[in-house]
């Protein structure tokens, strides 16, 4: 008898914890960002309802269940819009570069290539007309990036074009 009452109260217990708990969806079928944020968005949803019209240990889990419920819900719809991964440094330098003048120049005024480099610019550029564009950009990247992109810095050697670009190295 002893080992019948015990049978009951576990499986009465399994179904009341079954029903609180049986919309949750412990692991979503699929792995896309998209199907999870789903399934966490049901699972949040389920847990504000318990949390709200629940009863005792259902009541107490749910309620604090949303709290990382939300958290993880956050995460997940953050990792669908990922930020650009397309370095603003560059925008910056394509904006210097635009009011300078053409990748290969050689204008006879000691400034050479699409950024306007000295010759020998901080022992990385010889004749920056002879470099690619993506080279112009990588040593004066690399320079910038030695003195912290400092805008003093930058506008001493970009006096007239680097003011109007500057928001691009922020």
């Amino acid at each position: 008898m002893r080992l019948g009452t015990l049978t009951l109260f576990a499986t009465i217990a399994l179904m009341t914890a079954a029903t609180a708990n049986a919309h949750l969806i412990a692991k979503p079928h699929c792995i896309s960002l998209k199907c999870r944020a789903t399934s966490q968005l049901e699972n949040l949803k389920h847990a504000r309802f318990v949390c709200h019209y629940g009863r005792h240990y259902a009541k107490r889990w749910s309620c604090a269940a949303v709290k990382w419920l939300t958290r993880e819900y956050s995460q997940t719809k953050a990792a669908m819009r990922p930020r650009v991964a397309v370095s603003s440094h560059l925008q910056g330098w394509i904006c210097i570069h635009s009011r300078e003048g053409a990748w290969n120049a050689q204008t006879g005024n000691g400034y050479y290539g699409g950024l306007q480099m000295t010759y020998g610019w901080a022992g990385r550029v010889v004749n920056a007309a002879l470099l690619s564009p993506s080279q112009q950009i990588a040593a004066a990247d690399a320079e910038a990036r030695e003195h912290s992109y400092d805008y003093y810095w930058m506008q001493h050697q970009w006096p007239n074009t680097f003011p109007p670009c500057a928001g691009y190295f922020r």
